[in-house]
């Protein structure tokens, strides 16, 4: 997950498409929390 998570920040810094992306994984984070 950490991983993603890299990754997400690193691409989703520059385009919309990275929200959606963004959602899931605050969600995932939320779920294992």
């Amino acid at each position: 997950l950490s991983k993603i998570v890299e990754q997400n920040s690193r691409g989703g810094g520059g385009g919309g498409g990275g929200d959606s992306i963004q959602l899931m994984v605050s969600l995932l984070i939320d779920w294992q929390a």
